[in-house]
């Protein structure tokens, strides 16, 4: 039997291949490369997009970074404030009336005290009665 050498049957002889082997089908192919596409694509989005070196982890490197940065400018003004009140303490209070004014300030209103004889008055906030609206008043006389 003599083999068929048309181009319309998918096992058609090829005169250039000498070992005669059967082509594989246009169709076979054209599905290869879009599955080489599809993998080449995944493989770009996963490395560009959403990797260890990613788009989406470098925004958050940079939104962790910007959290730091203003902690670390909070933290340097608090340090000021508290070498500005450690110099302030090196001082001697008796020769310094303004830094005697100071301290007792800071005694009164960061510590409760008060001169012997002095009566302190403590006023509460309206928005902190907003809050405390429901809850009786702690300083009443408990009923017995």
């Amino acid at each position: 039997m003599a083999r068929s050498t048309t181009k319309s049957s998918p096992q058609y002889y090829d005169a250039s291949n000498a070992a005669g082997a059967r082509k594989r089908p246009r169709a076979s192919r054209g599905a290869g490369r879009w599955i080489l596409g599809i993998v080449l694509m995944s493989t770009f989005t996963y490395v560009y997009i959403g990797g260890h070196f990613g788009w989406y982890s470098m925004w958050e490197l940079e939104q962790r970074r910007s959290e730091l940065e203003m902690s670390v400018s909070k933290l340097e003004a608090q340090r000021m404030d508290l070498t500005s009140e450690l110099e302030m303490l090196k001082k001697d209070p008796v020769s310094d009336t303004q830094l005697r004014m100071n301290i007792e300030r800071k005694a009164r209103e960061e510590h409760g005290m008060a001169r012997d004889g002095e009566m302190v008055f403590r006023f509460r906030d309206a928005e902190q009665d907003k809050v405390d609206g429901d809850r009786k008043n702690p300083l009443a006389p408990r009923p017995e």
